[in-house]
């Protein structure tokens, strides 16, 4: 795959100028090399050569080149898929603070990649990564909290990861708040805020929010039967 912004004069300027330094031993440059060749940015895609470079920046512990090694591994390009090596990898990021490395192993924790499910450590590696901003692992955090299953469900912790990357501007967390004021769970039942988050949800990019308003002036849930609304939030949720 081309970028074709690698035939412009300006970009060969800047992929030569990365070039040298990364060629000079600098490892944050090494890196963003091996990100051009990793998703054909102002280069040829070419997995084999993104992992030399990454891997070059990632014995310089470059935390954000061990964890595009780990992802590499993970995914099988440049390199035989490898779940176990992919774990070292995204541990080593980890440690050092990188919070998509954080978040990985909060989804590797979660749903048991390479036998490694483990809700209380999805749970520690998520808030590592949700504490820097990381919104996934907020909306991850709200879900596990509002759906319980291996641990006792926490509506006030569901909702303020959910409040907090609903603001960072995750649809399904504003989503999932409409949820819970419409259904009253853990809290008094509130349709007006049920429909407000369903609105912000709508207005973020989920259509599924625009469905859930509908289906509550359909059925009259909080709020009077309207069909006219209904319809015309069922005419924008498709």
């Amino acid at each position: 795959m081309d970028n074709n912004n690698g035939n412009s004069p300006e970009s060969k300027v800047v992929l030569e100028s990365i070039r040298q330094l990364a060629e000079s031993g600098d490892a944050e440059a090494q890196n963003k090399l091996g990100i051009a060749y990793f998703i054909g940015k102002n280069v040829t895609t070419d997995y084999a050569e993104a992992l030399r470079w990454f891997m070059l920046a990632a014995k310089k512990e470059y935390a954000a080149a061990q964890y595009y090694v780990g992802r590499m591994h993970e995914l099988g390009r440049g390199v035989s898929r490898d779940d176990k090596e992919a774990v070292m990898w995204f541990r080593l990021a980890a440690e050092q603070g990188f919070s998509k490395a954080q978040a990985k192993l909060g989804f590797i924790f979660q749903g048991g990649m390479d036998g490694h499910k483990n809700t209380e450590e999805a749970i520690r590696w998520f808030k590592m990564a949700a504490d820097q901003g990381d919104v996934e692992a907020q909306f991850q955090l709200g879900s596990i909290y509002l759906n319980g299953g291996c641990i006792k469900i926490n509506v006030e912790k569901a909702m303020k990861w959910f409040r907090l990357a609903a603001e960072n501007g995750s649809c399904l967390a504003a989503t999932g708040l409409g949820q819970i004021y419409r259904d009253g769970k853990g809290v008094p039942k509130n349709a007006d805020e049920a429909i407000r988050w369903f609105k912000i949800a709508f207005e973020k990019g989920d259509n599924g929010a625009a469905l859930e308003i509908a289906r509550m002036h359909l059925n009259g849930n909080g709020v009077p039967v309207n069909n006219e609304e209904a319809t015309k939030w069922y005419k924008l949720a498709v």
